[in-house]
């Protein structure tokens, strides 16, 4: 296809919201010279509305250049884990919601989701600040699934390579 652009847009994310997705990809295409802009390198968001935009350039170096399975297995941290040889920018929310669990991975984050759009209704497109405001009236939704750390698929992946290392 040729695409000069990636978005990484994950299946276990169920809740991704295009306006996070269109701030994200405008920045990257605001320069040039920007190789990788996300909402995690210095996560804000709940988990789950992680999104990630690349140049392909970018993501062809890092295929040739990355050694760590983990790096190839969870595509991009070769990109963001060496910000000299690449261009690297970061969008952020107030409030930091970033202990907040959106994603599916466990049999409780599909509790959380399923409660959760059962409070929004039958407007099943809210956009993610609508989310947000049923989640902060209803915190007992905070504790269904607050017991998986951020991040803990990758993170399980780099502790297996320094144990097997």
């Amino acid at each position: 296809f040729k695409a000069d652009l990636v978005v990484r847009i994950t299946a276990d994310d169920p809740l991704k919201d295009p306006d996070i997705i269109d701030e994200i990809v405008g920045l990257l295409q605001s320069s040039d010279s920007i190789d990788y802009v996300s909402n995690t390198l210095k996560p804000s968001y709940p988990e789950g509305l992680d999104i990630e935009a690349f140049r392909f350039r970018a993501l062809a170096k890092a295929n040739a250049e990355a050694l760590l399975d983990s790096e190839r297995e969870h595509v991009t941290p070769f990109i963001w884990k060496n910000s000299k040889k690449f261009n690297l920018h970061n969008v952020e929310m107030s409030p930091d919601l970033s202990a907040w669990r959106w994603t599916v991975d466990k049999p409780e984050d599909l509790d959380f989701i399923k409660s959760l759009l059962h409070l929004a209704g039958d407007d099943i497109f809210l956009d993610y600040r609508a989310l947000i405001e049923i989640v902060k009236r209803n915190l007992f939704l905070i504790d269904i699934n607050s017991n998986t750390g951020r991040n803990e698929g990758y993170i399980s992946s780099v502790s297996a390579e320094k144990i097997n290392g």
